[in-house]
C-alpha cells in the first residue's frame, strides 16, 4: 500500500528524533520477564544506577541472606550460575557498568551517505543492562546481560544484522579486559524492529576488582586502527 504524504512526514519526523540523544528508559516487558527469571544469573533484588550520568541503566547484583553466616565468609549467600552450580554472591565485589552516549547507538547507511537520515538501513540501541559477579580464589568473573532495540531506517528492510558490542574493563590507565563481539541477530520478516537480548558470560578480572574499576559497553563504531610501521 502506498504511504500517505501525511505518514512520510510522521516518519521522517521520527527519524530526525531518533537522531537525537538515546533514550533508554523504556523497559520492554521481554526484557523484565528475562529479569524476573534469572535465577542462573543470580539477578535480582535491589539496584542501583550505574553511575549519575546515565541515569537509565541499571547494574545489579542479589543481596540475598547468609545461608550461615559468618564473620569469616564475605558472602552474603548463594546463586545457582549459569553451569548449574552454587557459587557464593558477594556483596559489593561487582564493579558498575557504564556507557557513553555516543557508543549508545549503531547505525548503517545505504550507498555510503552516512549521517543522512533518509538513507539510513537499521539501527540499533542499547535499552537497559544489568550484570552479576561470581568470586574464585583467583578470578572475579562477570556475566553482562543487555536490552537491544532494532528498527529499519527509510533505505532498510528486515534481515540479518551483525552488531559490534564492545566490553572493556579498566583500572585506571590499565585495561584489564577488552574484547568485541560480532552478534549476529535479525529483524524478522514482516517487522520494522525487534527486541533481542545480549549476553556476554567469562568476563574476567583479577581478585580485588571493584568499585574502582570501571566497565564499559557499547558498539564499537571506531574505525580500525592501522599499524605503524617501524
Amino acid at each position: 500500500m502506498k504511504k500517505t504524504w501525511a505518514s512520510k512526514k510522521r516518519l521522517h519526523k521520527g527519524w530526525n528524533m531518533v537522531l537525537g540523544k538515546v533514550s533508554r528508559l523504556i523497559v520492554s516487558a521481554s526484557f523484565l520477564a528475562l529479569l524476573s527469571s534469572c535465577n542462573s544469573l543470580g539477578i535480582g533484588g535491589d539496584s542501583k544506577s550505574a553511575a549519575p550520568t546515565q541515569p537509565n541503566g541499571t547494574a545489579q547484583i542479589m543481596p540475598l541472606a547468609p545461608a550461615n553466616p559468618s564473620s569469616n565468609n564475605p558472602s552474603i549467600g548463594t546463586a545457582t550460575t549459569a553451569q548449574g552450580t552454587v557459587a557464593p554472591v558477594v556483596q559489593g565485589a561487582c564493579p558498575q557498568i557504564f556507557m557513553r552516549d555516543q557508543d549508545a547507538i549503531f547505525r548503517t547507511y545505504a550507498k555510503g551517505k552516512k549521517d543522512d537520515p533518509q538513507q539510513i538501513v537499521f539501527q540499533a540501541s542499547f535499552g537497559d543492562y544489568t550484570r552479576q559477579c561470581t568470586l574464585s580464589d583467583t578470578n572475579l568473573t562477570m556475566t553482562v546481560v543487555a536490552q537491544l532495540r532494532l528498527i529499519t531506517g527509510p533505505a532498510g528492510a528486515p534481515g540479518s544484522v551483525t552488531l559490534p558490542i564492545r566490553i572493556s574493563v579498566v583500572d585506571g590507565d590499565n585495561v584489564l579486559y577488552s574484547e568485541v563481539t560480532k552478534f549476529p541477530t535479525e529483524i524478522p520478516q514482516g517487522a520494522t524492529s525487534a527486541q533481542v537480548i545480549f549476553r556476554k558470560d567469562g568476563i574476567k578480572m583479577p581478585v580485588g576488582s571493584g568499585s574502582l574499576v570501571r566497565v564499559n559497553i557499547g558498539f564499537d563504531t571506531q574505525p580500525a586502527k592501522s599499524k605503524k610501521s617501524s
